[in-house]
């Protein structure tokens, strides 16, 4: 008798990416603030281990709730933004023969993201806070 084997079916809850914690300590999470981050982050929720993605801004408007106009705002921006002389997300914009404009994206891998478990990132060389400033602050708080 043939033993038949299960395929296992991926799901949403099965995939995830990570966002490291040198976003933070870098100083990149704020240096993006908080609508970039969440947009970056929805961005990251479609992409695939090598960083492409290409979702509409409407998914991403729905996805995030930030308007259309934000997301292009944001995005263009987002394409404009380097750290350490890197772009941290590429734009390609692509035309249909139907005339239509979509985008292709992908997340760099100094933005301290990975898709998957032992994704790769680019490890950021100049942190754009002073950690040593912050680190005192930090031991007063937890000594006092």
């Amino acid at each position: 008798m043939e033993q038949q084997r299960e395929k296992k079916v991926t799901t949403h809850e099965d995939i995830f990416h990570k966002v490291h914690l040198s976003m933070f300590t870098s100083g990149l999470a704020k240096e993006l603030g908080a609508s970039k981050f969440f947009l970056l982050n929805a961005l990251a929720s479609y992409m695939k281990e090598d960083g492409f993605c290409h979702p509409t801004q409407e998914q991403l408007e729905e996805r995030t709730g930030i308007n259309r106009k934000s997301v292009r705002k944001h995005l263009k921006e987002m394409a404009l933004m380097e750290i350490d002389g890197k772009p941290i997300l590429k734009m390609t914009k692509l035309s249909s023969k139907n005339g239509h404009t979509n985008y292709a994206y992908k997340v760099m891998p100094i933005t301290q993201i990975s898709k998957y478990e032992g994704g790769k990132i680019e490890k950021i060389k100049k942190s754009l806070v002073d950690r040593e400033d912050e680190l005192e602050k930090a031991r007063e708080l937890l000594n006092s």
